[in-house]
């Protein structure tokens, strides 16, 4: 049985389901119906379409009937020969098919609890380049009462203190921040020891402390600073703060007097012992796991490079740290310590 539909015939306001075989293919098609009250939905397989071949031409489909499908099975199709649509009419199809294909793969989504929704705040401020970013510690303050025997809030309270280290401009607010962070970070680690962020940013917070501190409790610090970096690499071998941050340490401790070395033996019996090779490593590290992490990384591979006499690669390192915009307050020191490499290279 045949029948031809005219675009006159088709009512854009309902949005019946049909499936629409044409050309060995079936095609869910979310649109107005045909003025048919007998057409509804209904999903057929390939066998089906098989059997009844093609469509005769370009504009022919087969449109299931489920009024008959119950009781006379698949062997019943009309066929259907349609018109070319006029663009109107084509431009509502695709928009409302596009509508309930959006809709349909929306998950549904679960209520958000109050710590995970106050934790999605702070990382947000944390990712902010500007002075937003020192607002993440009060967001969290406000609300440590409730939270504060949990790790996830525990260390990014710690991460806060140090970005608000960071933007403080009095000497004393600055190591009140460290001091504290340092403190909450310690609890973060106790209350889950396999936290890798725990570690990462206690030994963040334990570098920062370490600027206000007597030369004891620097080398103290720094002993602290690379133990619970080494932690956050075997818990999370894939971050490249880690890396960067470890670079920095092995950095600094090759470059140590003879007289630094001696006090850090005299206090705790073995010097910290670092390479530039070392250092070179980590910071090349970061770069396989996240090219062009940051503008300091470059300038410091540029300065292992230029100690261990490969001048030409420096001059790339400086290059490349050039290229890269300058969009935080940590890219502005990097640029400042750039420029006075350059005219020492």
């Amino acid at each position: 049985m045949s029948f031809t539909v005219t675009a006159e015939s088709i009512r854009l306001t309902d949005t019946a389901l049909m499936c629409i075989f044409c050309c060995w293919y079936v095609r869910p098609l979310t649109c107005s119906t045909y003025s048919l009250p007998s057409i509804i939905a209904w999903r057929g397989d390939k066998e089906a379409i098989d059997s009844y071949g093609p469509a005769a031409n370009g504009n022919a489909f087969y449109i299931v009937s489920c009024d008959i499908m119950g009781a006379l099975g698949k062997t019943h199709f009309k066929h259907v020969v349609l018109p070319e649509l006029p663009e109107r009419y084509i431009t509502a199809l695709a928009d409302s098919e596009e509508e309930e294909s959006d809709d349909d793969r929306k998950p549904l989504q679960e209520p958000v609890d109050e710590l995970t929704a106050l934790l999605r705040k702070a990382d947000r401020l944390h990712s902010c380049n500007g002075a937003e970013k020192a607002q993440g510690l009060n967001a969290l303050l406000e609300r440590k009462a409730e939270f504060d025997q949990k790790c996830q809030y525990l260390w990014r309270l710690s991460r806060a203190y140090a970005d608000a280290h960071d933007f403080a401009v009095d000497l004393a607010e600055k190591k009140s921040c460290a001091e504290n962070g340092k403190k909450v970070g310690e609890e973060a680690i106790s209350f889950n020891p396999q936290c890798a962020e725990g570690h990462q940013w206690y030994a963040i917070l334990c570098g920062l402390l370490s600027e206000y501190e007597s030369i004891q409790n620097k080398i103290k610090n720094g002993y602290l600073f690379k133990d619970h970096l080494d932690k956050a690499i075997e818990l999370k071998p894939e971050d490249p703060l880690s890396y960067y941050l470890l670079g920095r340490w092995c950095y600094a401790v090759s470059q140590c007097t003879w007289i630094e070395r001696k006090i850090a033996a005299t206090l705790f019996g073995e010097p910290p012992s670092a390479t530039v090779q070392d250092a070179l490593q980590n910071f090349l590290k970061v770069e396989e796991i996240s090219p062009k992490y940051s503008k300091f990384n470059y300038v410091f591979l540029a300065k292992c490079y230029k100690d261990l006499g490969q001048r030409s690669q420096a001059q790339q390192m400086c290059d490349a740290a050039s290229a890269m915009n300058i969009q935080t307050k940590e890219d502005e020191e990097a640029q400042k310590e750039l420029d006075s490499f350059v005219a020492s290279l």
